[in-house]
């Protein structure tokens, strides 16, 4: 694979945090490859903020396919199960398919977009792993992040909480 040159996704959030267009163009990107990789019989394997890069013109590039799904794997078990802050909570090395990312792509756009919407979610938040962590994940329907997360009031963002909650 040939080398990408671009700052991972967390890094490009904190340096553009004051700049809502920029903010929301990435939100929009991501939304595009979260289309286009959900009908794709492939999967990344372990997406996360350190393994998405944005470029200086603002595209996205995915990195590190250790842990990818190909069609010719199907049966196989995986060699990793991905960053426990993105990956489904149920997820183990039986899991391996083209779906496994389907979790791990609706949290990162989730947490674009809310965050292109009010970037202050990020020091209210308080994380490392953008607006979720695994914790969050063991009681979903309690997570009072959720809740702040409808009081943003937004329609897209109501769509991606309930495709979250699908993929749950």
């Amino acid at each position: 694979m040939d080398w990408v040159e671009g700052i991972t996704l967390d890094k490009y959030i904190r340096a553009n945090k004051n700049d809502m267009y920029a903010l929301g163009m990435l939100a929009y990107r991501f939304g595009k490859i979260v289309s286009w990789l959900l009908s794709q019989p492939f999967a990344h394997g372990d997406l996360k903020p350190d393994n998405i890069l944005v470029r200086e013109d603002g595209t996205i590039v995915l990195v590190d396919y250790n842990g990818m799904y190909v069609p010719a794997m199907k049966g196989q078990k995986a060699r990793e199960i991905g960053s426990p802050d993105y990956r489904h909570p149920a997820r183990t090395e039986k899991d391996f398919d083209e779906h496994i990312d389907d979790f791990s792509l609706v949290l990162i756009l989730l947490s674009l977009k809310a965050i292109s919407l009010n970037p202050h979610l990020l020091e209210e938040f308080d994380t490392d792993c953008m607006l979720f962590s695994e914790r969050d994940f063991s009681a979903l329907g309690g997570c009072e992040r959720l809740s702040l997360l409808l009081r943003l009031n937004d329609v897209d963002m109501n769509r991606l909480l309930g495709l979250l909650l699908l993929a749950y």
